[in-house]
Protein backbone atom coordinates (compact mmCIF):
# COMPACT_ATOMS: atom_id res chain seq x y z
CA UNK A 1 0.00 0.00 0.00
CA UNK A 2 1.37 3.20 -0.70
CA UNK A 3 1.30 6.07 1.77
CA UNK A 4 -0.67 8.75 1.87
CA UNK A 5 0.40 12.60 1.56
CA UNK A 6 0.50 14.19 5.16
CA UNK A 7 -1.96 16.62 5.38
CA UNK A 8 -0.35 19.68 7.46
CA UNK A 9 -2.21 21.29 10.18
CA UNK A 10 -2.03 24.34 8.46
CA UNK A 11 -3.84 23.23 5.46
CA UNK A 12 -6.39 21.38 7.59
CA UNK A 13 -7.15 24.52 9.26
CA UNK A 14 -7.54 26.46 5.73
CA UNK A 15 -10.01 23.62 4.63
CA UNK A 16 -12.13 23.38 7.74
CA UNK A 17 -12.47 27.06 7.62
CA UNK A 18 -13.14 27.48 4.13
CA UNK A 19 -15.19 24.65 3.50
CA UNK A 20 -16.39 23.69 7.40
CA UNK A 21 -15.93 20.49 9.02
CA UNK A 22 -16.11 17.10 7.31
CA UNK A 23 -19.53 15.69 7.17
CA UNK A 24 -18.97 12.88 9.49
CA UNK A 25 -21.67 11.11 12.05
CA UNK A 26 -20.58 10.11 15.44
CA UNK A 27 -18.10 7.29 15.38
CA UNK A 28 -16.96 7.63 12.19
CA UNK A 29 -13.21 8.18 11.64
CA UNK A 30 -11.92 11.50 11.03
CA UNK A 31 -8.62 9.64 10.29
CA UNK A 32 -9.74 7.79 7.58
CA UNK A 33 -11.78 10.85 5.91
CA UNK A 34 -8.65 12.98 6.37
CA UNK A 35 -6.83 10.24 4.57
CA UNK A 36 -9.19 9.72 1.53
CA UNK A 37 -8.93 13.41 1.36
CA UNK A 38 -5.43 13.65 1.58
CA UNK A 39 -4.93 10.82 -1.11
CA UNK A 40 -7.49 12.67 -3.30
CA UNK A 41 -5.83 15.95 -3.20
CA UNK A 42 -2.46 14.47 -3.78
CA UNK A 43 -3.87 12.60 -6.96
CA UNK A 44 -5.30 15.47 -8.47
CA UNK A 45 -3.22 18.10 -7.19
CA UNK A 46 -5.67 21.02 -6.76
CA UNK A 47 -4.45 24.10 -8.64
CA UNK A 48 -6.96 26.49 -7.47
CA UNK A 49 -9.60 26.99 -4.74
CA UNK A 50 -12.27 25.99 -8.15
CA UNK A 51 -10.04 22.18 -8.03
CA UNK A 52 -10.25 22.53 -3.76
CA UNK A 53 -14.24 22.59 -3.94
CA UNK A 54 -13.96 19.95 -6.69
CA UNK A 55 -11.63 17.55 -4.45
CA UNK A 56 -14.00 18.63 -1.65
CA UNK A 57 -17.30 17.37 -3.36
CA UNK A 58 -15.85 14.19 -4.73
CA UNK A 59 -14.34 13.12 -1.03
CA UNK A 60 -17.57 14.22 0.60
CA UNK A 61 -19.62 12.38 -1.81
CA UNK A 62 -17.33 9.14 -2.12
CA UNK A 63 -17.44 9.02 1.96
CA UNK A 64 -21.25 9.35 1.81
CA UNK A 65 -21.62 6.53 -0.82
CA UNK A 66 -19.36 4.07 1.51
CA UNK A 67 -21.93 5.29 4.32
CA UNK A 68 -24.72 4.16 2.35
CA UNK A 69 -23.31 1.32 1.73
CA UNK A 70 -22.22 0.10 4.86
CA UNK A 71 -25.76 1.18 6.35
CA UNK A 72 -27.73 -0.52 3.80
CA UNK A 73 -25.92 -3.71 4.92
CA UNK A 74 -26.39 -2.78 8.67
CA UNK A 75 -30.31 -2.08 8.09
CA UNK A 76 -30.98 -5.08 6.03
CA UNK A 77 -28.73 -7.40 8.71
CA UNK A 78 -31.00 -5.29 11.12
CA UNK A 79 -34.25 -5.95 9.78
CA UNK A 80 -33.86 -9.59 7.99
CA UNK A 81 -36.20 -10.95 10.07
CA UNK A 82 -38.50 -9.09 8.77
CA UNK A 83 -38.20 -10.29 5.03
CA UNK A 84 -37.78 -13.59 6.65
CA UNK A 85 -41.12 -13.45 8.47
CA UNK A 86 -42.49 -12.64 4.63
CA UNK A 87 -41.59 -15.69 3.32
CA UNK A 88 -42.53 -18.09 6.38
CA UNK A 89 -46.08 -16.62 6.13
CA UNK A 90 -46.71 -18.35 2.97
CA UNK A 91 -45.52 -21.99 4.77
CA UNK A 92 -46.74 -21.20 8.44
CA UNK A 93 -49.25 -18.77 8.33
CA UNK A 94 -48.65 -15.35 10.07
CA UNK A 95 -48.27 -16.12 14.10
CA UNK A 96 -46.06 -19.07 13.72
CA UNK A 97 -43.79 -17.33 10.94
CA UNK A 98 -43.67 -14.33 13.05
CA UNK A 99 -42.70 -16.75 16.11
CA UNK A 100 -40.18 -18.68 14.02
CA UNK A 101 -38.21 -15.45 12.65
CA UNK A 102 -38.28 -13.63 15.96
CA UNK A 103 -36.57 -16.58 17.46
CA UNK A 104 -34.08 -17.17 14.24
CA UNK A 105 -33.24 -13.75 14.71
CA UNK A 106 -32.36 -14.28 18.04
CA UNK A 107 -30.05 -16.90 16.56
CA UNK A 108 -31.61 -19.87 18.20
CA UNK A 109 -29.90 -23.19 16.78
CA UNK A 110 -33.17 -24.85 16.59
CA UNK A 111 -34.56 -22.20 15.02
CA UNK A 112 -32.56 -21.38 12.28
CA UNK A 113 -32.08 -24.77 11.14
CA UNK A 114 -36.23 -25.04 10.80
CA UNK A 115 -36.08 -22.12 8.66
CA UNK A 116 -32.49 -23.13 6.72
CA UNK A 117 -35.03 -26.64 5.74
CA UNK A 118 -38.19 -24.39 5.04
CA UNK A 119 -36.19 -22.56 2.77
CA UNK A 120 -34.07 -25.67 0.95
CA UNK A 121 -37.15 -27.02 0.43
CA UNK A 122 -39.18 -24.09 -1.66
CA UNK A 123 -35.25 -23.71 -3.54
CA UNK A 124 -35.06 -20.08 -2.08
CA UNK A 125 -31.84 -18.89 0.41
CA UNK A 126 -30.96 -16.12 2.23
CA UNK A 127 -30.67 -14.29 -0.79
CA UNK A 128 -34.65 -14.78 -1.18
CA UNK A 129 -34.76 -13.42 2.70
CA UNK A 130 -32.30 -10.53 1.72
CA UNK A 131 -34.31 -9.61 -1.38
CA UNK A 132 -37.91 -9.75 0.72
CA UNK A 133 -36.02 -7.52 3.35
CA UNK A 134 -34.75 -4.81 0.71
CA UNK A 135 -37.84 -4.68 -1.18
CA UNK A 136 -39.83 -4.29 2.37
CA UNK A 137 -37.55 -1.22 2.84
CA UNK A 138 -36.79 -0.01 -0.59
CA UNK A 139 -38.25 3.32 -1.41
CA UNK A 140 -36.50 4.83 1.61
CA UNK A 141 -32.80 3.16 0.97
CA UNK A 142 -32.74 2.77 -2.36
CA UNK A 143 -34.13 6.69 -3.02
CA UNK A 144 -31.12 7.64 -0.67
CA UNK A 145 -28.46 5.30 -2.50
CA UNK A 146 -29.50 6.09 -6.05
CA UNK A 147 -29.50 9.64 -5.21
CA UNK A 148 -25.82 9.79 -3.98
CA UNK A 149 -24.48 7.44 -5.98
CA UNK A 150 -25.90 9.40 -8.94
CA UNK A 151 -24.68 12.56 -7.74
CA UNK A 152 -21.24 10.37 -7.38
CA UNK A 153 -20.93 9.27 -10.90
CA UNK A 154 -22.32 13.08 -12.53
CA UNK A 155 -19.12 14.35 -10.82
CA UNK A 156 -16.62 11.75 -12.10
CA UNK A 157 -14.97 12.14 -15.37
CA UNK A 158 -15.04 9.63 -18.18
CA UNK A 159 -12.29 7.07 -17.79
CA UNK A 160 -10.07 8.85 -20.41
CA UNK A 161 -10.89 12.72 -20.11
CA UNK A 162 -7.77 15.02 -20.45
CA UNK A 163 -9.90 17.98 -19.20
CA UNK A 164 -8.80 19.33 -15.79
CA UNK A 165 -10.56 18.77 -12.60
CA UNK A 166 -12.23 21.92 -12.54
CA UNK A 167 -13.39 21.74 -15.79
CA UNK A 168 -15.67 18.72 -14.84
CA UNK A 169 -16.98 19.85 -11.87
CA UNK A 170 -17.98 22.95 -13.85
CA UNK A 171 -19.46 21.84 -16.55
CA UNK A 172 -21.21 19.06 -14.79
CA UNK A 173 -22.34 21.80 -11.84
CA UNK A 174 -25.29 23.01 -13.67
CA UNK A 175 -26.85 20.09 -14.02
CA UNK A 176 -26.56 19.13 -10.52
CA UNK A 177 -28.03 22.00 -9.16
Amino acid sequence: MTKSPAVSTEVKETRLTLFGPPPLLPGEDTAAYDELLARVSGAVKPADVLEEIWVRDVVDLVWETFRLRRLKANLLDANAHRGLERILVTFLGWDDAKSLAASWAQRDRSAIKQVDKLLASAGLTMDAVMAQTLSADSDEVGHAFQSEAGRCSELMPAKHSDAKPATWHVARAGRLV
